[in-house]
């Protein structure tokens, strides 16, 4: 494929970018996301064996308390295909919404995650001042169709069960829900029943572990983009790598069987 160029959005562009993505929903039905939060402020002493509803209260504690950064956004066709915007195939585009929520000088933080968004040259001060505010991303998001009970788009994430957190938070403008039965059924009403997490599904598939880096390095894809490990790069590495998994160990198999919440939220044990 030919380079990615990440459209970044801000407060000034949001109008015309979410015009323009959605005059592409129809032909491009498949959505790849990421976000970029301030890590994880609670935590638990047995991560790998907490069941769905213990998954859940960690989730709720975190995303309650902090807030969302970066939302990257990859669209893509049944084939593969991004948009080109008219330049034949030369370029393709995905997209980087910076939001201006997070004040590092007044809100709670993992001190190891900002450094590390530092080091990719994220400048705290300049989404501060020039970012969207979320509740305006949230109206711009249901006014598209991307979400909602209108919407056919298919999602594609790795590991989102943080993901969809953050955004079903800001799509409600209140904290997550009490009940992760009544966090499902957000999650159904906002982004349908065809949900695919890579990490749930890479399980039924040999030689595949780790990060979505690691995955994709086992697969032999290639990264197109410029900027890589911000949320616009990591989109459309899942939706490569969630492309490859699905030639190469679904051919003869249904993928949809894996469709529905994201990693973490779907077992119970």
């Amino acid at each position: 494929m030919s380079q990615v160029l990440i459209r970044s959005v801000w407060a000034y562009n949001l109008d015309e970018e979410f015009s323009l993505i959605h005059t592409l929903l129809q032909q491009y039905r498949f959505a790849a996301i990421d976000t970029e939060f301030p890590g994880f402020i609670y935590h638990s002493r047995r991560p790998h064996l907490l069941s769905a509803e213990e998954f859940y209260v960690l989730l709720k504690s975190n995303v309650d308390h902090l807030h969302l950064i970066q939302v990257g956004l990859t669209l893509f066709d049944a084939n593969g295909n991004l948009p080109d915007l008219g330049t034949h195939g030369a370029v393709y585009y995905a997209w980087e919404f910076n939001l201006r929520d997070f004040d590092i000088y007044s809100h709670c933080f993992a001190p190891e995650s900002i450094n590390f968004l530092s080091s990719n040259g994220f400048d705290f001060d300049h989404l501060r001042t020039y970012g969207i505010d979320s509740s305006l991303f949230a109206q711009r998001l249901v006014a598209s169709h991307l979400v909602g009970s209108d919407s056919n788009i298919e999602w594609v994430t790795f590991s989102g069960a943080y993901d969809f957190g953050y955004l079903i938070k800001i799509l409600m403008g209140s904290p997550l829900p009490e009940r992760r039965e009544d966090f499902m059924r957000l999650l159904t009403s906002f982004f349908g029943e065809r949900l695919f997490d890579i990490k749930t599904i890479m399980r039924y598939c040999d030689g595949l572990y780790g990060g979505l880096e690691q995955v994709a390095r086992t697969l032999n894809v290639v990264s197109t983009v410029g900027r890589p490990r911000r949320a616009g790069s990591n989109s459309v590495l899942a939706s490569r790598t969630f492309l490859e998994m699905r030639n190469r160990f679904f051919i003869d198999r249904d993928m949809t069987m894996h469709a529905g919440a994201p990693h973490g939220l779907n077992f119970t044990r």
